[in-house]
């Protein structure tokens, strides 16, 4: 009987695909954590843009406050003076009619 090795029979294992799938597996590994990385380095960018544009926005919204306080004491003092000027202005009609 001829001499047969094991893997011509079926019986022994080529481990040649195996390294080649676990080499595969490795790269893709390295292609996932290089994702990973930068994504994480994107975000703490993000992060850092979203921080500045808040800060901008509490400024903005802190100068809307202030300016609606100074329109509403403008309108109450420009109220109440126009309500003396209505006064006297009927005061002046009453007496030229009388």
């Amino acid at each position: 009987m001829p001499h047969v090795l094991s893997h011509q029979l079926g019986g022994g294992h080529d481990h040649s695909f195996t390294l080649q799938a676990i080499m595969e597996q490795q790269k893709a590994i390295g292609q996932l954590t290089e994702s990973v990385n930068n994504l994480n380095k994107s975000i703490t960018e993000l992060a850092g843009k979203i921080e500045k544009d808040d800060e901008k926005l509490s400024g903005v919204t802190h100068k809307i406050y202030a300016a609606g306080v100074v329109l509403a004491i403008v309108l109450v003092c420009g109220g109440f003076i126009v309500n003396k000027a209505w006064d006297m202005m009927a005061v002046q009609i009453i007496s030229n009619v009388k």
